[in-house]
């Protein structure tokens, strides 16, 4: 039986995240959009939890494009993860959060 899907509340949190990461962290010279930061994040916490999104040559020829779970079909123990890496990498960036980690989303953290 698969795991419950993210929660409202997981959502809001993940993206209330992003939205402080997006207005304080500035990565190799530049700001982003909190779309940009949830795909980067999302990306990184992948290949960190060894599995690998696609990268694939765009259709058009210009660049790579980065394929990757979506975030809406994560379940509530991923989706806690992932609040839990997005916490670590602002912590390590300096963000200061405009609301606190509740422990219920680390509890289904290993």
């Amino acid at each position: 039986m698969e795991d419950k899907i993210r929660t409202p509340d997981q959502n809001a949190r993940l993206h209330a995240m992003l939205g402080d990461i997006s207005k304080q962290v500035e990565w190799h010279g530049q700001k982003f959009k909190v779309g940009v930061w949830k795909r980067l994040c999302v990306a990184s916490w992948l290949r960190e939890c060894g599995e690998k999104p696609l990268m694939i040559p765009a259709i058009d020829g210009c660049g790579v494009d980065i394929i990757f779970e979506k975030t809406s079909k994560l379940s509530v123990k991923k989706t806690s993860e992932l609040i839990e890496w997005v916490y670590a990498f602002g912590a390590e960036e300096g963000v200061v959060w405009t609301e606190k980690i509740p422990e219920e989303y680390l509890r289904y953290v290993n």
